[in-house]
């Protein structure tokens, strides 16, 4: 099996938007505590959660992470686009 120059540029942009994902979510949950004085919702340990919060924030927090890895994929397909 061979692995192209573009099989290297499609795994490193994945790996861009995978860390990017990853600080995103870092990021907004230490603006979370910075509000809120409290951790996010992101995990059922109470016996009775608030539902409400932890659907939102799971809501909030999936759409904000997945548009900024796509945009990092489309600008990284793009840009490979460009260059051939």
């Amino acid at each position: 099996m061979n692995i192209t120059k573009e099989d290297i540029k499609h795994l490193g942009v994945s790996a861009a938007a995978l860390a990017a994902g990853f600080i995103v979510k870092k990021t907004m949950e230490k603006g979370y505590q910075k509000v809120y004085r409290k951790d996010p919702p992101d995990k059922i340990e109470a016996e009775e959660p608030a539902w409400l919060e932890l659907i939102s924030w799971t809501i909030v927090t999936g759409i904000v992470t997945s548009a900024v890895k796509n945009a990092i994929r489309r600008k990284g397909i793009k840009t490979e686009q460009n260059h051939l």
